[in-house]
Protein backbone atom coordinates (compact mmCIF):
# COMPACT_ATOMS: atom_id res chain seq x y z
CA UNK A 1 0.00 0.00 0.00
CA UNK A 2 2.96 2.34 0.62
CA UNK A 3 6.22 2.81 -1.22
CA UNK A 4 9.22 2.93 1.11
CA UNK A 5 12.51 4.66 0.38
CA UNK A 6 15.43 5.33 2.71
CA UNK A 7 17.99 8.16 2.66
CA UNK A 8 21.11 8.78 4.74
CA UNK A 9 21.26 11.95 6.79
CA UNK A 10 24.40 13.52 8.22
CA UNK A 11 23.22 16.21 10.62
CA UNK A 12 20.15 15.08 12.57
CA UNK A 13 19.18 18.42 14.20
CA UNK A 14 19.59 20.27 10.89
CA UNK A 15 17.54 17.69 9.00
CA UNK A 16 14.74 17.78 11.58
CA UNK A 17 14.60 21.57 11.30
CA UNK A 18 14.45 21.40 7.50
CA UNK A 19 11.77 18.71 7.62
CA UNK A 20 9.59 20.88 9.87
CA UNK A 21 10.20 23.88 7.62
CA UNK A 22 9.04 21.87 4.59
CA UNK A 23 6.00 20.48 6.45
CA UNK A 24 4.53 23.93 7.04
CA UNK A 25 2.98 23.89 3.56
CA UNK A 26 0.43 21.27 4.66
CA UNK A 27 -2.80 21.89 6.56
CA UNK A 28 -2.63 18.53 8.34
CA UNK A 29 0.54 17.28 9.95
CA UNK A 30 1.69 15.53 13.09
CA UNK A 31 5.25 15.79 14.42
CA UNK A 32 6.36 13.26 17.05
CA UNK A 33 9.85 13.94 18.40
CA UNK A 34 11.73 11.97 21.05
CA UNK A 35 14.08 14.95 21.53
CA UNK A 36 17.02 12.59 21.88
CA UNK A 37 15.47 10.55 24.70
CA UNK A 38 16.80 6.99 24.66
CA UNK A 39 14.00 4.52 25.19
CA UNK A 40 14.17 0.73 25.23
CA UNK A 41 11.02 0.54 23.14
CA UNK A 42 11.60 3.56 20.89
CA UNK A 43 12.57 2.87 17.32
CA UNK A 44 12.87 6.38 15.94
CA UNK A 45 14.11 9.87 16.65
CA UNK A 46 11.08 11.57 15.09
CA UNK A 47 8.06 10.85 12.90
CA UNK A 48 6.35 13.29 10.57
CA UNK A 49 2.97 12.56 8.98
CA UNK A 50 1.64 15.08 6.44
CA UNK A 51 -0.96 15.67 3.75
CA UNK A 52 -4.26 14.02 4.71
CA UNK A 53 -5.86 11.71 2.16
CA UNK A 54 -8.80 11.00 4.45
CA UNK A 55 -9.75 12.21 7.92
CA UNK A 56 -12.28 11.69 10.68
CA UNK A 57 -13.35 14.46 13.03
CA UNK A 58 -16.22 14.10 15.42
CA UNK A 59 -17.62 15.05 18.79
CA UNK A 60 -17.60 12.61 21.72
CA UNK A 61 -20.90 10.92 20.77
CA UNK A 62 -20.01 7.40 19.54
CA UNK A 63 -16.47 8.61 18.79
CA UNK A 64 -14.63 5.38 19.61
CA UNK A 65 -16.89 3.29 17.39
CA UNK A 66 -16.48 5.83 14.59
CA UNK A 67 -12.69 5.67 14.99
CA UNK A 68 -12.72 1.87 15.00
CA UNK A 69 -14.75 1.85 11.77
CA UNK A 70 -12.45 4.46 10.19
CA UNK A 71 -9.38 2.44 11.14
CA UNK A 72 -10.91 -0.71 9.63
CA UNK A 73 -11.75 1.11 6.40
CA UNK A 74 -8.33 2.69 5.93
CA UNK A 75 -6.23 -0.21 7.23
CA UNK A 76 -3.28 2.18 7.22
CA UNK A 77 -1.28 4.52 9.44
CA UNK A 78 -3.44 7.05 11.29
CA UNK A 79 -2.31 10.11 13.24
CA UNK A 80 -4.39 12.43 15.38
CA UNK A 81 -5.62 13.17 18.85
CA UNK A 82 -8.26 12.42 21.47
CA UNK A 83 -9.61 15.09 23.83
CA UNK A 84 -10.66 15.01 27.45
CA UNK A 85 -14.37 15.28 26.61
CA UNK A 86 -14.36 11.76 25.12
CA UNK A 87 -14.95 10.64 28.71
CA UNK A 88 -18.57 11.72 28.15
CA UNK A 89 -19.01 8.77 25.78
CA UNK A 90 -17.47 6.30 28.24
CA UNK A 91 -19.18 7.35 31.48
CA UNK A 92 -22.25 9.30 32.52
CA UNK A 93 -20.30 12.55 32.74
CA UNK A 94 -20.68 15.93 31.11
CA UNK A 95 -18.28 18.78 31.77
CA UNK A 96 -19.15 22.37 31.09
CA UNK A 97 -15.61 23.67 30.55
CA UNK A 98 -15.10 26.55 28.14
CA UNK A 99 -13.80 25.48 24.73
CA UNK A 100 -12.35 28.61 23.18
CA UNK A 101 -10.46 26.70 20.49
CA UNK A 102 -13.41 24.57 19.36
CA UNK A 103 -11.31 21.60 18.25
CA UNK A 104 -13.22 18.41 17.47
CA UNK A 105 -13.21 15.89 20.32
CA UNK A 106 -11.54 13.32 18.09
CA UNK A 107 -9.48 13.93 14.97
CA UNK A 108 -7.40 11.44 12.99
CA UNK A 109 -6.10 11.47 9.45
CA UNK A 110 -4.51 9.08 6.98
CA UNK A 111 -1.35 10.80 5.71
CA UNK A 112 -0.14 10.52 2.14
CA UNK A 113 3.46 10.98 3.32
CA UNK A 114 5.22 9.61 6.42
CA UNK A 115 8.82 10.28 7.45
CA UNK A 116 10.47 8.08 10.07
CA UNK A 117 13.66 9.78 11.23
CA UNK A 118 16.40 7.71 12.84
CA UNK A 119 19.89 8.80 13.92
CA UNK A 120 21.52 8.57 10.50
CA UNK A 121 18.66 7.86 8.10
CA UNK A 122 15.15 8.86 7.19
CA UNK A 123 12.61 6.37 5.88
CA UNK A 124 9.90 7.78 3.63
CA UNK A 125 6.59 5.92 3.34
CA UNK A 126 4.38 7.34 0.59
CA UNK A 127 1.01 6.22 -0.65
CA UNK A 128 1.21 4.92 -4.21
CA UNK A 129 -0.74 7.91 -5.54
CA UNK A 130 2.10 10.29 -4.55
CA UNK A 131 5.18 8.05 -4.60
CA UNK A 132 6.41 9.72 -7.80
CA UNK A 133 7.06 12.82 -5.63
CA UNK A 134 9.51 11.17 -3.21
CA UNK A 135 12.70 12.44 -4.89
CA UNK A 136 11.29 15.93 -5.47
CA UNK A 137 10.11 16.20 -1.86
CA UNK A 138 13.43 14.99 -0.44
CA UNK A 139 15.32 17.56 -2.53
CA UNK A 140 12.90 20.28 -1.40
CA UNK A 141 13.49 19.27 2.23
CA UNK A 142 17.27 19.43 1.79
CA UNK A 143 16.87 22.90 0.25
CA UNK A 144 14.56 24.22 2.93
CA UNK A 145 16.56 26.80 4.81
CA UNK A 146 16.24 29.46 7.39
CA UNK A 147 14.24 31.97 5.41
CA UNK A 148 13.02 35.19 6.91
CA UNK A 149 10.40 34.04 9.33
CA UNK A 150 8.02 36.97 9.04
CA UNK A 151 5.00 34.76 9.52
CA UNK A 152 6.34 33.27 12.75
CA UNK A 153 7.10 36.62 14.40
CA UNK A 154 3.67 38.16 14.04
CA UNK A 155 2.39 39.58 17.29
CA UNK A 156 -0.09 37.24 18.88
CA UNK A 157 -2.95 38.91 20.68
CA UNK A 158 -4.08 37.04 23.76
CA UNK A 159 -7.40 37.95 25.30
CA UNK A 160 -7.78 37.21 28.99
CA UNK A 161 -10.86 35.29 30.08
CA UNK A 162 -10.57 36.60 33.60
CA UNK A 163 -9.11 39.92 34.78
CA UNK A 164 -5.91 39.75 36.80
CA UNK A 165 -7.52 41.25 39.93
CA UNK A 166 -10.39 38.75 39.82
CA UNK A 167 -7.85 35.92 39.39
CA UNK A 168 -5.91 37.03 42.48
CA UNK A 169 -9.15 37.35 44.47
CA UNK A 170 -10.02 33.73 43.62
CA UNK A 171 -6.52 32.51 44.50
CA UNK A 172 -6.59 34.36 47.82
CA UNK A 173 -9.99 32.79 48.54
CA UNK A 174 -8.52 29.34 47.88
CA UNK A 175 -5.55 30.11 50.13
CA UNK A 176 -7.93 31.11 52.94
CA UNK A 177 -9.68 27.73 52.64
CA UNK A 178 -6.31 25.95 52.70
CA UNK A 179 -5.21 27.87 55.82
CA UNK A 180 -8.51 27.02 57.56
CA UNK A 181 -8.06 23.37 56.62
CA UNK A 182 -11.26 23.15 54.54
CA UNK A 183 -9.34 21.90 51.51
CA UNK A 184 -5.88 20.52 50.91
Amino acid sequence: MRTTKSYSINNLPDFKEKLLCWAQQFDDFVWLDSNGHNDTYGGFEAVLAVDALTAIKTDYNNAFEDLKEYQSQTNDWLFGYLTYDLKNDVEELNSKNSDGLEFPDLYFFQPKRIFIVKQDEVILKYLKMVDDEIEKDFEAIKGCGKKSSNNSTNDIKIKLRIHKDEYFDKINGLLEHIHRGDIY
